[in-house]
């Protein structure tokens, strides 16, 4: 992904679901919507290790790059 994110941009989350054996199509479907509050950990050398704080359905949480994705690419 390489993509570096600011305090203030929308991002959606992804969530994969849980491989059980219930779990028919374990590909990440579910998606949320947030804002970036912060930025809890930069890397220089490897942006996908950076960990943002993240405010979504009134709660703040921290995710890695690899499960943000830029709101605007998807709203195509």
């Amino acid at each position: 992904m390489n993509e570096k994110f600011k305090k203030g941009d929308l991002v959606r989350i992804l969530y994969k679901p849980f491989n059980n054996i219930l779990t028919i199509n374990p590909k990440p479907t579910a998606f949320k919507t947030g804002i970036i509050i912060d930025v809890i950990t930069k890397s220089i050398a490897n942006p996908d290790w950076e960990v943002y704080l993240v405010y979504t359905d009134g709660w703040c949480d921290t995710f890695p790059n690899r499960r943000l994705i830029s709101y605007a690419k998807n709203s195509i």
